[in-house]
């Protein structure tokens, strides 16, 4: 039985746990099959690879004919299988935008890994005790006609001194003008 050369080339492609039948004239052009995947999987032609029989379809030349490209007694009855991998533009471009923002991370922190290092320039006085800073700057107990004033001034002078006081005004950063 003679292969009839203007019979329409069957395939099977399958993608992703879908397969869809097409049929082809034997002249179709691999960017008009593209155009079809595209259409039908939304799978972009750039990121389309095709392999029918485990060896992968040649599709640099998009003007090239589907006969030319299967072979002799490529317009047979029977449908080739076609398996198609790629991305749908979907997650193509969920993919390109993850990747986008792992490479601005990754010059983010390239750019501050070499990145000279500033030395921490410190402010006020050096070599002293901090803790002289955080005190009571003046102890003035009530007038002396209140009565019990040496004992009130005591009680004052003690707690300026109270270590317990002075950690936490120095915790806290206070500073007190007068008690």
């Amino acid at each position: 039985m003679a292969v009839d050369s203007d019979a329409p080339i069957k395939l099977l492609i399958a993608h992703s746990g879908q397969t869809v039948p097409f049929a082809f004239p034997p002249s179709t052009s691999m960017s008009s099959i593209q155009s079809a995947i595209t259409t039908q999987f939304r799978v972009p032609p750039s990121a389309q690879k095709l392999l029918i029989k485990g060896r992968k379809l040649d599709l640099s030349n998009p003007d090239i004919p589907l006969a030319t490209l299967l072979g002799p007694a490529s317009s047979s009855t029977t449908p080739h299988k076609v398996l198609l991998i790629g991305p749908a533009s979907d997650a193509l471009a969920s993919f390109q935008a993850d990747e986008a923002l792992r490479q601005r991370k990754h010059d983010a922190f390239e750019h501050h890994a070499h990145a000279p290092k500033y030395k921490v320039k410190r402010t006020g006085v050096h070599g002293v005790d901090e803790s002289a800073n955080y005190k009571f700057h003046e102890v003035v107990p009530f007038p002396e006609s209140v009565p019990s004033f040496e004992a009130r001034r005591k009680m004052l002078d003690r707690l300026a001194a109270d270590e317990a006081v002075k950690d936490v005004m120095k915790t806290h950063k206070y500073v007190v003008g007068r008690l």
